[in-house]
């Protein structure tokens, strides 16, 4: 008896030393992106996007891979990009990691041009709101014939197949084990720009008829982000050729 107790105390000691060596350890930024993702108290912000100084910062250095969702989380921002993934900020600003390995997110699903809410089909918005009852439409973006259309509560869905088949796209959650490789997503210094090339001045001339220019930085890689005081957005390569237009 003595000795199968021996035997069972063993087994046990040997039972919680594996599990602790199994245990996946964050460090404070991979937990907060964890309590941020899986928040369900999330804040939708909705209203004025591009006045948030995290949307100024992702613009100038991102686009035009541009921000799609900003939801505000007691343990910080989520960001959800057009090119799928998804960026973490605590709630002083500083950048946390993105999820580019662990998470594909549903900014992909808002890829494309704005468009008014008015311009939707009423049929189109008839589904909507039969489908998701009680839902409001906050934004829509066009690519093709297909629409991305974010609801206020939080919802996303793609609408394809000339407006008849209504997807909602999911909000994965993160593996948790695999949050070890997430990787680093600081973005890029920006280097303020007080005076323009001719090339792009040009551009803004020939285009805009000469709008007074708010800010623009140069980057990382040497393309040029420029904001006009109408809120216009444009990026050029290292060339001057111009790779995003917000108007266009």
């Amino acid at each position: 008896m003595k000795k199968n107790f021996v035997y069972h105390f063993i087994f046990f000691i040997v039972l919680i030393f594996s599990c602790r060596n199994d245990e996946v350890v964050f460090n404070a930024d991979q937990s907060a992106i964890i309590d941020i993702n899986e928040d369900p108290n999330k804040i939708l912000i909705t209203e004025n996007l591009n006045k948030y100084f995290l949307i100024e910062k992702i613009d100038a250095t991102l686009l035009p891979v541009e921000a799609k969702i900003l939801s505000k989380s007691v343990f910080g921002y989520q960001v959800e990009l057009s090119s799928g993934h998804n960026l973490y900020f605590n709630l002083n600003g500083s950048s946390l990691n993105d999820t580019t390995n662990v998470l594909i997110g549903r900014g992909k699903c808002l890829n494309g041009k704005p468009i008014a809410i008015n311009t939707i089909d009423q049929r189109t918005l008839e589904q909507i709101e039969k489908k998701f009852p009680g839902s409001r439409v906050v934004s829509a973006f066009k690519k093709g014939n297909d629409l991305g259309v974010l609801l206020d509560k939080n919802i996303v869905i793609s609408v394809t197949d000339n407006y008849t088949k209504f997807t909602e796209c999911p909000n994965p959650r993160i593996n948790r084990t695999q949050v070890n490789k997430l990787i680093p997503s600081e973005l890029g210094k920006l280097v303020y720009i007080k005076f323009l090339d001719d090339c792009i001045k040009d551009y803004i001339k020939k285009e805009f008829r000469w709008i007074d220019v708010d800010v623009a930085f140069k980057r990382v890689n040497n393309s040029i982000y420029v904001k006009l005081e109408s809120g216009v957005r444009l990026v050029f390569d290292d060339k001057c050729k111009i790779i995003y237009d917000s108007t266009k």
